[in-house]
């Protein structure tokens, strides 16, 4: 399928993006071989930015334009390129094994989340287990971050993954968040304003090191685990 599967392989062999593509957070460009060949041009287009791995290590971070492998165009991931031995000295390797990710800048918007740990809240006085959805924007704010964050969990982060990934970590914040405050599930039918700038100041803060700005947090549903859980006549004589 050319250079790589999926992308578009031209005359001078510069990989890009193909059109289809345009719509994921974070794309895997599937280098053949799991190589870049010496002499390669990598173009990023505005709006975007790349990322090129060696094994575990993050490399280099490519701004919009044409990056060249050529020992100069990519310094970080040059310095894993061993010089091979020849008769007459040594010589640039013609390839080097290497992971290319393509990094979409642009705001997601109405991204779905569920809460996996119960929260508790309150109905008057009395204590209910729940879970909840909703739905958040999502922008990458610092690419870097980012994919030290996704290579941490994954060890390929392939398409659709890094958006599944940043749905699971808001919704883990937000599980966090509202079990550290006595709110009313009342307030959440009523979409209690202070809640919601609650949730996405404290939402926003901790994606932040994750490299993302989340923002536009909105719960949708609550999903009740059981009845309150009343006091009895003899527990109120009791107080």
């Amino acid at each position: 399928m050319g250079l790589f599967s999926g992308f578009k392989k031209l005359v001078n062999k510069t990989i890009t993006l193909s059109p289809y593509q345009r719509s994921d957070m974070v794309v895997f460009a599937r280098l053949k071989g799991g190589e870049l060949k010496l002499g390669s041009e990598i173009e990023v287009e505005e709006g975007y930015c790349a990322i090129l791995t060696h094994f575990d290590n993050i490399c280099d971070v490519l701004m919009p334009g044409v990056h060249k492998f050529d020992g100069q165009g990519m310094p970080i991931l040059s310095k894993f390129a061993k010089p091979v031995k020849t008769k007459t000295g040594y010589v640039p390797p013609k390839k080097i094994k290497a992971d290319l990710y393509y990094i979409n800048l642009k705001s997601f918007d109405n991204n779905y989340f569920k809460t996996v740990d119960r929260i508790t809240a309150y109905s008057g006085k009395d204590k209910v287990k729940m879970k909840v959805d909703g739905t958040y924007n999502v922008k990458v704010t610092n690419a870097l971050k980012l994919m030290q964050t996704l290579l941490s969990e994954l060890a390929v982060v392939k398409e659709g993954r890094a958006l599944k990934e940043l749905g699971a970590l808001t919704g883990e914040a937000v599980a966090k968040i509202l079990n550290s405050n006595n709110f009313q599930i009342q307030d959440y039918m009523d979409r209690d304003p202070e809640i919601t700038k609650t949730i996405n100041e404290y939402i926003n803060k901790t994606m932040e090191k994750y490299g993302v700005e989340d923002s536009c947090v909105v719960i949708n549903q609550l999903y009740l685990k059981q009845k309150p859980e009343q006091k009895s006549d003899e527990q109120d004589k009791k107080q």
